[in-house]
């Protein structure tokens, strides 16, 4: 499967679990973090089908984007990814979009 079209899967497989994280961001990811990623996401989408799944913290790599349930809690995860983004764009230099 082609690394770009991967990124995607993954990309949707985290929306689901309520995590998501712009493309820009997992193409820096190495391939260790991107099937750990996958790993973690598939975990947390059977254990929220009520399966009797251990689900692993989260990859360090997507922490920050880590949504909790909640309004109050998704509003400051949500703070949280921007920051995260926006850090990643200031260490990169690549600007970021409007």
């Amino acid at each position: 499967m082609k690394h770009e079209k991967k990124l995607r899967i993954v990309r949707d497989m985290l929306a689901l679990v309520n995590s998501p994280v712009p493309l820009v961001v997992m193409r820096e990811w190495s391939g260790w973090e991107l099937a750990a990623v996958e790993d973690w996401a598939v975990a947390v989408r059977m254990k929220a089908s009520d399966n009797s799944v251990r689900v692993p913290p989260p990859p360090a790599c997507v922490r920050s984007y880590v949504l909790s349930i909640g309004p109050r809690g998704a509003l400051e995860k949500t703070q949280a990814a921007k920051a995260a983004l926006a850090e990643f764009h200031a260490k990169t230099g690549k600007p970021a979009r409007p």
